[in-house]
């Protein structure tokens, strides 16, 4: 199955043929995949993908600050990972075409010496590490930071970019150095990562921005920006679109998200996406198949974060049915395992929030989560379900300044969600003191978003019941052996 590396001209034993061969498809993730050598290399790295394991070989192969390598590194991308030809690569680099030859076999000759130790040598203890860090990512980014501290590889690369990805997710300070670690193409992503991050403190402008420099400069590397490149701008660029509450251009992104998924992990953030998108549709079917899928897949590959975001777009659909019990339950689920990306957390504690409400079940505000996001859009629907508490609690005029101070959020962070939820929760609190007039104005005004937004979710927000005891007809899906989707009665969930 492998390929024999005993090849004249290589010092290490391993044919430049092949290596170069590899590199050919770097760009192309499913060819890259039927790769011998980068299969052997994606196990020996720990990585998730070949191109990623590819990917960190180039950094391993030309690490370090020297002229010299640096030249031999940019040979390789030039030539045999972006494809120009040797005529136009020496002519960049100001070689005759005898110097360039020279150089590009001194650069395959450092290739495939580091592949030989890297697949010759025992196992590195690091590489477990660094997989345990990867599974507790999400849920305790400091520890997985703290893992990577005692590991004795140093992160660039794409490792690079994973502890600027923890270091966003703990809510640490990424520094220049931490940029440094990463090449072009991850660094780049790193970039995202922050972005997403900013905007979820509610610097929204400079999140756009960041997202904008980092679309040119892809669009400047041509051929050179990867597939989950790409993929991950228009991964990051859903989240203006949910605050605007923009469904067109949440599901533009989607659709960009699909030109460029290839792995098993895009393909099952993607069905997450579709989910997402046909729920504030109000298209139903098509998000219990686009759930089922994600289920299915996240299952397969057992992954934490996969499977929080399956939960995350499970709570989403069983709230737009009305079942609020296995709402809640989901989205607490969700909550807990998407921690570390706190937009993501708060979403989830949001859909737990009103379904709690509407069940009648117990529920807090998460005030500790809340510290690190205190200007997210997410806040003023918090507070909304807060207002709505106080409200049935008989509390109604510190319902109606709550409601007020939530209004204001939404229209500051120009979310037409948060300000028709707000203004439905302070028609209420008026109707409650008899000021009629007013009461129906907020919620004319409140159905009038809502029927611009054409929110399904939003529509369901503004109908909901104070309290629900649907727990027997709520459902849960699972596969049967057979693989074919199953109802089956879903225990009920307090807290």
């Amino acid at each position: 199955m492998f390929p024999k590396f005993a090849r004249k001209g290589s010092p290490a034993g391993y044919s430049h043929a092949d290596v170069r061969n590899m590199l050919r498809v770097v760009g192309k993730q499913h060819e890259l995949e039927r790769q011998p050598l980068a299969l052997l290399l994606r196990h020996a790295f720990g990585m998730t993908t070949c191109q990623e394991a590819v990917m960190h070989l180039l950094e391993m192969a030309f690490s370090g600050g020297a002229e010299r390598t640096a030249l031999l590194r940019d040979i390789i991308f030039t030539c045999d990972v972006h494809g120009a030809g040797t005529g136009a690569a020496a002519e960049k680099f100001n070689l005759s075409r005898r110097q360039f030859f020279r150089y590009r076999a001194e650069a395959f000759d450092a290739l495939a010496a580091t592949i030989a130790r890297s697949l010759n040598a025992p196992p590195d203890d690091s590489v477990y590490l660094w997989t345990i860090a990867h599974q507790i990512s999400m849920t305790a980014p400091e520890q997985a930071l703290a893992l990577l501290d005692v590991s004795d590889i140093d992160p660039y690369g794409q490792l690079g970019h994973f502890r600027v990805t923890l270091q966003v997710w703990a809510g640490q300070p990424v520094t220049e150095d931490d940029l440094a670690r990463c090449s072009d193409h991850f660094r780049l992503r790193a970039m995202l990562r922050i972005a997403g991050e900013v905007h979820g403190r509610g610097e929204y402008a400079r999140a756009e921005a960041m997202i904008d420099d980092v679309r040119t400069s892809a669009a400047a590397m041509g051929s050179a920006a990867f597939d989950d490149l790409h993929y991950d701008i228009a991964d990051v660029r859903r989240w203006p679109a949910r605050r605007r509450g923009d469904i067109d251009a949440l599901a533009s992104c989607v659709d960009a998200m699909r030109r460029h998924a290839g792995t098993e992990w895009s393909i099952t953030r993607l069905h997450h996406g579709d989910a997402e998108v046909a729920c504030h549709r109000g298209d139903i079917a098509s998000a219990e198949t686009s759930v089922a899928q994600s289920w299915r897949m996240s299952m397969a590959v057992r992954d934490a974060i996969l499977l929080s975001s399956s939960a995350l777009a499970e709570a989403r659909l069983a709230y737009l049915r009305g079942a609020y019990k296995r709402a809640f339950k989901f989205a607490f689920a969700a909550a807990i395992g998407l921690l570390g990306h706190r937009s993501y957390a708060l979403m989830a504690q949001v859909i737990a929030g009103k379904s709690a409400l509407a069940a009648g079940m117990a529920w807090e505000p998460p005030r500790d989560w809340v510290k690190r996001y205190p200007d997210a859009w997410q806040r003023a629907e918090l507070d909304v379900i807060r207002a709505r508490r106080l409200l049935a609690a008989g509390a109604a005029e510190h319902a109606e300044g709550v409601a007020r101070e939530a209004l204001a959020d939404g229209e500051r962070h120009q979310s037409p969600v948060a300000i028709a939820n707000a203004l439905d929760a302070l028609s209420a609190a008026l109707e409650h003191r008899g000021d009629v007039a007013e009461a129906r104005t907020a919620r004319l005004r409140a159905r009038d978003i809502c029927a611009k937004c054409g929110d399904a979710v939003l529509r369901r927000d503004l109908s909901m019941p104070s309290a629900s005891d649907d727990t027997a007809s709520e459902t849960r899906r699972g596969p049967d052996a057979a693989g074919h989707v199953s109802l089956t009665v879903a225990p009920e969930f307090g807290v």
